[in-house]
């Protein structure tokens, strides 16, 4: 745990201040601290940044917390390095600027400013900061699905609208918001639950001929530009028939595409 302790002592570390800066600034604030501004509330001030730095930056105790369900990584307890050098920045910072003029006031500050900027760490980075992969743990099939939708969608579609079975419907909602769909809270009809129940209906099994081709039609009197159905329910040239052409597959769907009906 001591070991797992310094490496999360490393961590935030490196997430604010990247170089030797850091110890230089708390060096000279409690130098400051110790002599000039030498008081009662200094001493005070002193011994509330000692109690922290001890009870929260040793590696025992940041290792138990950063092992703890829900603690991802020494970020968890980032806030602790910083609160003792915060307050005694402030303090400093005030005292420093008691009975100044204003210009010498604006001097200091904008040297304080120059000083942070200049050696502080941007947290907000990639470095730090990455979405995290699948975050709603898409199925791979869905997203491979959800990809060739938007790469087949025509140029002169503000977006995909799409006819797909239940279980695609659920995935494809969360993986990619551009995907209009039949039924939904950015449905293309207020009636397309009539046809998102037709197509749930044969989920297990071949649509005959003349029902797929009804399907396809009222789809495209719907609005519906795009659709996907399992393979084991497409065995007939139906929706061909109807005007959706198939563009792509995977290895369990087909993917059409309206391209209008050949006379």
């Amino acid at each position: 745990m001591l070991e797992q302790g310094f490496a999360y002592m490393c961590e935030i570390y490196e997430l604010y201040f990247e170089n030797y800066w850091y110890l230089v600034l708390m060096g000279l604030i409690l130098l400051a601290l110790l002599t000039k501004y030498r008081s009662e509330e200094g001493k005070k001030l002193l011994w509330i940044c000692g109690i922290i730095w001890i009870l929260f930056l040793n590696p025992v105790v940041i290792g138990l917390v950063c092992s703890m369900k829900g603690a991802v990584t020494g970020r968890y307890v980032r806030v602790f390095w910083l609160f003792p050098f915060i307050l005694g920045c402030a303090y400093v910072g005030t005292r420093l600027l008691e009975r100044r003029k204003i210009y010498q006031k604006v001097l200091l500050l904008l040297l304080s400013a120059v000083i942070f900027l200049g050696t502080g760490g941007n947290i907000l980075s990639k470095k730090f900061f990455t979405t995290a992969p699948n975050l709603y743990k898409i199925p791979q099939e869905v997203i491979e699905v959800a990809d060739k939708l938007e790469e087949h969608k025509k140029d002169e579609w503000a977006y995909p609208c799409v006819m797909a079975n239940y279980y695609l419907c659920v995935y494809l909602r969360q993986y990619d918001g551009n995907i209009i769909q039949l039924y939904g809270r950015e449905a293309v009809a207020e009636s397309g639950a009539e046809l998102h129940w037709y197509v749930y209906e044969y989920a297990a099994e071949e649509i005959v001929a003349d029902e797929l081709y009804y399907l396809a039609q009222r789809a495209h009197e719907k609005g519906i530009n795009m659709i996907v159905l399992a393979k084991h329910q497409v065995q007939s040239e139906a929706l061909e028939w109807a005007g959706y052409q198939r563009v792509d597959s995977t290895e369990n769907y087909y993917i059409y595409r309206y391209e209008g009906v050949n006379n």
